[in-house]
């Protein structure tokens, strides 16, 4: 992700869905936040019609965002065990594959069908309570 594709995606794509969803709803506003990611271009070069855009204050991601302090925590956890799995399944086949080895052999299809993996392995009840419960104690 860059500032320009960032762009791209926020014109293109993120305000017409805005507008119509708007138009349907009959509302006048929205308001998009950012985190502090460096592909985000600046508030100012980000505006169209009644679509404002404000950043979070720095370093505040984890504890505003529900997901972020949840089930996130939980995917990575998992999905870490899954690479670990494979290690050691990897290790067993061939007793002769070093760590560096390994992960010079882990591509991001591999990555990403593990990540897949986990996320399937969560309870979608897990997935929701956490997130509620998360989300009602930050507002407290």
């Amino acid at each position: 992700m860059d500032s320009h594709l960032f762009s791209k995606w926020f014109f293109d794509i993120f305000v017409p869905s805005v507008k119509s969803w708007q138009e349907k709803a009959n509302l006048n506003g929205a308001l998009l936040l950012f985190d502090n990611c460096p592909a985000h271009p600046g508030t100012d070069f980000l505006k169209s019609g009644n679509i404002q855009c404000l950043f979070l204050p720095p370093n505040a991601t984890s504890l505003l965002q529900p997901m972020d302090r949840g089930v996130l925590e939980s995917l990575k956890r998992r999905h870490r065990k899954k690479l670990n799995r494979k290690l050691l399944f990897e290790g067993e086949s061939a007793s002769t594959v070093s760590i560096l080895e390994f992960w010079k052999s882990v591509n991001i299809k591999d990555c990403i069908y593990m990540m897949s993996e986990a996320w399937e392995s969560i309870p979608q009840l897990t997935k929701l309570a956490k997130t509620c419960a998360e989300f009602f104690n930050w507002r407290r």
